[in-house]
C-alpha cells in the first residue's frame, strides 16, 4: 500500500513539474518604435489569448520588454510581437512578412529582436474588382473582434428582392485585395467571379455573394 501511494505522489510530482515551466521572453525593439509604444505578444495557446493582437502586454525594462509566459507540458508557442494591432505588426527587416517565432520550455530566458514594424513600410495599391463591403464584429463566444469583407455581384443593389446563393471562404485578408494579404498576393476571388473561366461561368458567378472571414492566426 505504501509503495503505491508512494509512486502515485512521485507521478504527481513529476506532472506538477512538467506543467508549471515559465519561460522569461525578452524583446528589444527598433530605434524607430514610438517612446510611448505598448508592447505586446500575440499568440497561439489559449494562456495567451489564442492569436489576439494584444494578448500580453510586455513591461518595459530600461530599453527593452520583458513578460513570464507560462508553458504546459511539452507545449511549444507560436507567436508573434505587436505594438497592439496587426497594422503595427512585427516585420522582417525589409519589410516582408515575418515567419511565427516559436517557445517552448527548452530555455528558462529566451531573447529576440524585432527588425522592423509594419507601420512605415509602402504597401501595394488596392486591388479589389468590384463592390467590396467590410464589416467588423464582436464574437461573444470569443471574445474577440473578427473582420467580414463581403464581395457584392453586380446589380446586387437593384435586386432588394432576389436571394442570392452564398460563398464563403476564410482568411479574407487574402481573398480580394492585395494590399491586405499576407504577402502582397491576393487569391483574386474577385477578377475570378468577373469572367468566365474553366470552372465557373460568368453568369454562374454573377449570382454568388461571397463572404470571407478574416484569419486571426497570421502565418
Amino acid at each position: 500500500m505504501r509503495s503505491t501511494l508512494t509512486l502515485l505522489i512521485v507521478q504527481l510530482l513529476l506532472v506538477s513539474n512538467v506543467r508549471a515551466a515559465t519561460v522569461k521572453l525578452i524583446v528589444t525593439v527598433p530605434d524607430s518604435t514610438p517612446t510611448d509604444a505598448s508592447i505586446y505578444l500575440a499568440g497561439s495557446l489559449p494562456s495567451v489569448g489564442e492569436w489576439k493582437v494584444d494578448g500580453v502586454k510586455l513591461d518595459r525594462e530600461g530599453d527593452r520588454f520583458v513578460s513570464t509566459i507560462q508553458l504546459e507540458g511539452d507545449q511549444t508557442l507560436e507567436f508573434k510581437i505587436t505594438r497592439g494591432s496587426w497594422e503595427t505588426v512585427e516585420k522582417n527587416r525589409d519589410g516582408s512578412e515575418r515567419a511565427n517565432r516559436l517557445l517552448d520550455a527548452k530555455h528558462a530566458e529566451v531573447s529576440v529582436t524585432v527588425e522592423a514594424w509594419s507601420t512605415g513600410i509602402e504597401k501595394p495599391a488596392p486591388s479589389v474588382v468590384g463592390t467590396l463591403e467590410i464589416f467588423t464584429i464582436d464574437s461573444k463566444s470569443l471574445n474577440q473582434q473578427r473582420t467580414i469583407r463581403v464581395w457584392l455581384p453586380p446589380g446586387y443593389a437593384d435586386a432588394s428582392d432576389r436571394k442570392f446563393p452564398v460563398l464563403y471562404m476564410h482568411d479574407g485578408q487574402n481573398c480580394f485585395d492585395r494590399a491586405t494579404s499576407a504577402f502582397g498576393v491576393e487569391w483574386q476571388i474577385d477578377e475570378t467571379l468577373t469572367k468566365d473561366s474553366p470552372l465557373l461561368t460568368r453568369s454562374a458567378a454573377m449570382k454568388l455573394t461571397t463572404l470571407a472571414r478574416q484569419r486571426i492566426r497570421p502565418i
